[in-house]
């Protein structure tokens, strides 16, 4: 299951010391809490309308995807090259991924192999914890330089996982091969995303960081897209298919409609009743300046608001 609560604030506090209330209590809160893989944590600095770009990702037929499953691929991709990318985008607070499965690399262990050679499954977990981390040692000094010390262990592929020793039985190293076999897999999804009914694809929506401009976060998104195009596996395709730019445009052209519109209705009917037109003209000049005047704040000295 997945838990999310939502704490309201007055609209007048800070974003910024409401999140660090929040981290405090969420943190003492953390330590009265049973032991989690994933533990709370705070959700990005945005808003309901801070979803303001999404892409996709699709794959061309024939491409090497390493042995993994097709969307599996995609979604390693997304993950690991193409959000990273996008979040150095100034504005941009978080990338969500959507569809295609989260790669695993799972122990599929046969319980019958772990009775035959008497090793418990706390063994191998922890046989696998240990071969899969760094260890610094500190340096050694020679003559006038430094020459860092460390050991290099992190897993790099299902070979690595297979060749792990856990034990010696009666003389014999027992590896994870011999009890288990290692082979890709995928995490249990949540969403699937698809292109026109037709096609699965990998999406990913861009938030948006509380108080930036949305128009300029998304042309610096497309000034980034080429980028990161250039750094993806051949057969790799990112394709942008929505952006809020546009909600911006049409939602102020609706503004400016609305008082052009206006405008001209009190000039014509003002034309009408008074029989000059330059008359009508002064009043109309009222409507823009109202219009300019409601959207002007009063704040304290030391608070500068920019509209």
């Amino acid at each position: 299951g997945m838990a999310v609560v939502y704490i309201y604030f007055e609209d007048d506090v800070d974003i910024y010391f409401a999140r660090q209330i929040v981290s405090e209590r969420l943190s003492d809160a953390v330590a009265a809490l049973p032991d989690m893989e994933e533990p709370p944590m705070l959700g990005p600095i945005s808003t309901g309308l801070g979803q303001i770009f999404i892409y996709y990702l699709t794959l061309d037929e024939g491409t090497d995807t390493e042995g993994k499953f097709p969307i599996t691929y995609l979604r390693e991709i997304n993950d690991w090259i193409v959000k990273y990318q996008l979040q150095t985008v100034p504005g941009v607070t978080d990338i969500l991924s959507i569809g295609g499965y989260v790669l695993q690399y799972q122990i599929r262990i046969n319980p019958y192999a772990l009775n035959k050679y008497q090793v418990t499954l706390n063994e191998l977990i922890d046989a696998v914890r240990e071969n899969n981390r760094n260890a610094g040692g500190q340096f050694i000094v020679l003559n006038s330089e430094e020459y860092l010390v460390r050991g290099i262990g992190l897993l790099q592929n299902l070979e690595d996982i297979r060749n792990i020793h856990i034990k010696t039985v009666n003389g014999t190293p027992i590896k994870i091969a011999d009890i288990a076999k290692v082979a890709y897999g995928n995490e249990i999804r949540r969403g699937v995303v698809s292109l026109n009914g037709k096609q699965e694809v990998v999406s990913g929506m861009v938030l948006k960081l509380f108080g930036e401009n949305t128009s300029r976060v998304i042309e610096n998104l497309y000034k980034k897209i080429p980028e990161i195009q250039a750094s993806l596996p051949p057969g790799i395709h990112l394709v942008p298919y929505y952006e809020q730019a546009e909600l911006v445009t049409n939602a102020t052209w609706t503004v400016k409609k609305a008082l052009l519109q206006g405008a001209l209705l009190v000039v014509i009917t003002l034309a009408l009743f008074l029989g000059n037109l330059r008359c009508a003209f002064i009043v109309a000049l009222a409507l823009p300046i109202c219009a300019l005047i409601s959207g002007i704040k009063i704040v304290p000295p030391n608070e500068i608001e920019v509209f």
